[in-house]
């Protein structure tokens, strides 16, 4: 009968890192995957998202500490297996061997951007920029012109009416090549015998379970232990396991869309504007011809929507509908001024939001099962919580 060693349930990049780990330790694990695949669900974001309408000041302050370019590195680099370039403005000319093929890491400055026509809520960008300051990070409040013609495709004449603060050093990685190097070689050194996708759980038992994989019903028991990475996608699974949750705040819908645009767009800027955030679509660093910086990518959250232990999600979710589109529309018409624009494609997240990221133990009386929210989001805080869940078997 195999061993499995430690049973890693999940989708995304948290078992993959945690199995990273296990394999660089010489420790037996497996991979227990819902998905057919371990990126459908989508669920980690390329950077911290810092947004004041979805983000309070305690969160924003997080942020800005875990999200700068030398703290990511040092969490990201040691569990990744391959090499992991980063880029900078004040360093793109550095002299020395580079890798454009490899997964960049890039400190992209972060542009906060408001009319002068809502001073209400300057405030909270104010704060914002203090608290940059305080974190030793290179921030400044920028008025008129010098605000708004850094904004990535603004087009316009007139640029007397907005403020800004810019906050620079923040991350942004590749997470598509990142995604798909650290699967690439965790699939390379377990096998297809410790990474079973597309399972389905049937029951669960003292130490392990009963599942539906590959047309045949399997037991997996593990005495090492059980770690379950709590997406969106797990949720069957986990309710089914223990009524005793720890509870999200809500889930929150992002929409990815990427519009072609005829404008310079600078790639080392991250725009804020309204409940948007705006920038230039590329991987590794930035492309030297200009047609290959015409891609806008612009995120857009949703309000925060009701999650409860009971029901799980809510029953819709407002995928692109009227208001998104009228939204997408006005941002680039009326606040960039480009005279038409076309989208070149969507995708979504949903994704949990916490007001504690703290594991937790499931299943009652047992200490084996580790619960470990916190695993969606931005992709440093998805390792961070993942390292932290293994780290008693390390």
């Amino acid at each position: 009968m195999l061993n499995y060693g430690v049973v890693l349930v999940g989708t995304g990049v948290a078992p993959l890192i945690a199995a990273s780990h296990f394999i660089s330790k010489g420790i037996l694990c497996t991979i227990l995957n819902p998905e057919v695949d371990f990126f459908l669900e989508n669920s980690e974001l390329p950077f911290r998202p810092m947004h004041p309408r979805v983000s309070n000041l305690k969160t924003q302050s997080q942020d800005l500490k875990a999200g700068s370019l030398e703290s990511v590195a040092k969490l990201l680099q040691p569990e990744f297996p391959g090499a992991i370039e980063s880029w900078s403005p004040l360093k793109s000319q550095t002299p020395g061997f580079h890798d454009p093929d490899t997964v960049h890491l890039r400190a992209r400055t972060r542009l906060f951007l408001k009319s002068l026509k809502f001073e209400k809520e300057w405030d909270q960008i104010e704060e914002l920029y203090l608290k940059a300051q305080d974190a030793g990070l290179n921030s400044q409040v920028l008025e008129g012109a010098k605000a708004v013609h850094r904004f990535p495709g603004f087009s316009g004449a007139q640029s007397n009416h907005y403020r800004a603060v810019s906050i620079g050093g923040l991350y942004d990685v590749d997470l598509i090549r990142y995604r798909n190097e650290l699967v690439e070689y965790v699939r390379e050194r377990l096998g297809p015998e410790r990474i079973l996708c597309g399972v389905s759980l049937s029951e669960w038992l003292d130490s392990g379970f009963r599942v539906y994989h590959d047309q045949q019903m399997k037991t997996i028991r593990s005495p090492e232990g059980v770690v379950l990475y709590w997406t969106p996608r797990m949720n069957s699974w986990i309710r089914c396991a223990s009524q005793s949750l720890p509870s999200p705040k809500g889930v929150r819908l992002w929409e990815e869309w990427l519009i072609q645009s005829r404008e310079f767009l600078d790639p080392s800027v991250i725009g804020v504007w309204e409940d948007l955030i705006a920038f230039s679509d590329y991987e590794g660093s930035p492309p030297r011809d200009l047609v290959s910086r015409n891609l806008l990518k612009v995120f857009k959250p949703s309000t925060l929507l009701t999650w409860t232990k009971s029901s799980g999600f809510p029953l819709s979710l407002p995928y692109a509908n009227s208001e998104t589109l009228s939204s997408l529309s006005e941002f680039c018409e009326e606040f960039l001024h480009w005279e038409r624009f076309s989208i070149s494609g969507m995708v979504t997240r949903v994704l949990f939001e916490w007001d504690d990221l703290e594991q937790a133990t499931l299943l009652g009386e047992s200490d084996s099962i580790v619960l470990v929210p916190g695993s969606d989001g931005p992709l440093d805080q998805v390792v961070s919580q993942s390292l932290k869940s293994i780290a008693r078997w390390s």
